[in-house]
This record gives structure tokens, sequence and C-alpha cells, in this order.
């Protein structure tokens, strides 16, 4: 509410602070301004508009990621532990992808374990 009003074509800027950016890179995210009367009423909206559109650029970080083998020595077959803490969520059906160094070798998509997540692991 403004107690003194604005007038038609005045310029009106402000900052809101401590918003949470959406999560995703890439897409446009559209802003829509609408005013309404003490009523209720419409009295002007925001038309589809490329400067109402917000991009997020740059992903989150991962802050806590940590690896360890069962096994060190040279050419054993190991069991890897991995432990990810994402700075942004992770809803269902998005997918976490690990990239290991190429002088690993992965076992065969038919052998492939990965505990605490059942049957929502694959290779790509």
């Amino acid at each position: 509410m403004f107690p003194s009003g604005i007038r038609k074509g005045d310029i009106l800027s402000f900052k809101v602070s401590s918003i949470l950016n959406p999560r995703l890179v890439g897409p446009n995210y559209q802003f829509v301004v609408t005013s309404v009367d003490n009523l209720g009423f419409t009295m002007d909206s925001s038309i589809p508009d490329p400067n109402f559109n917000i991009q997020m650029k740059t992903p989150g970080t991962i802050n806590s990621f940590s690896v360890s083998a069962s096994n060190t020595t040279n050419g054993a077959i190991t069991t890897y532990s991995l432990t990810i803490s994402p700075n942004t969520p992770i809803f269902s059906g998005d997918v976490l992808m690990l990239t290991f160094p190429a002088e690993i070798s992965l076992p065969s998509s038919t052998n492939l374990q990965c505990s605490g997540f059942s049957n929502q692991v694959s290779l790509i």
C-alpha cells in the first residue's frame, strides 16, 4: 500500500533482500508485476517481456564431498564410499552424476551396486 499514492509515469525502485534464487542454471524465470486497487481489482499487469526475466548463470557449489576406498592397494577390487552434501536440493526424478577418474575401471552395468539408493543407479 502506498499512503501518498504514485502518479502515472513515476518510477518506483526498491530492493527485496534475502530471496532464495531458483535452483536451476539456464531457464529464464519471468517476473510478473501487477497493480490492484483497494478492492483487489487489477489495474495494470506486465506483459511477457525479456526485460522481466532473470536467468541463473552459475551453478551452486557442492561444499561437502568426500571419497574413500576400502582397499588402497594398486589394482585391487575395492568399494568406494562417497559422501555428498549438495548446496541445492535434489528432487525426485533429478539425476546426480558422478564422473570417476579415467584410471578407475567401473564394473559393468549388470554388476553395478550402490547401497543407500536401491534401483536408482545406472551407468551413463
